[in-house]
């Protein structure tokens, strides 16, 4: 049995969360304060802990 980092899935949403959080850290002012960038984020980070949940 390998382990969930092993699995490719989990690899691609890892890159996936990467790729959100450093899109998010260009959005506007605006779109920071209102917590738009940060929600994005914490719901990219989510994809890679359900996957090593399962």
């Amino acid at each position: 049995m390998q382990g969930f980092e092993q699995l490719d899935v989990f690899r691609k949403a890892y890159r996936a969360s990467q790729e959100v959080h450093k899109l998010t850290l260009e959005y506007p002012k605006h779109e920071q304060m209102h917590g738009l960038a940060d929600q994005m984020r914490r719901a990219s980070k989510g994809i890679c802990a359900n996957v090593a949940e399962g």
